[in-house]
């Protein structure tokens, strides 16, 4: 999959993934390939 990080001043990475693990404010969670859609905070 595509991953694209953002900040408001510039594209930090562009490039192709298999996962991608985020800290959550509840804590860490990973997004595969094909998951479902989510929106969550993260710190």
């Amino acid at each position: 999959m595509n991953l694209e990080i953002l900040t408001p001043d510039k594209k930090v990475f562009e490039g192709e993934v298999t996962a991608v693990t985020v800290p959550g404010t509840l804590g860490s969670f990973q997004i595969l390939k094909d998951h479902a859609a989510i929106i969550s905070t993260l710190e």
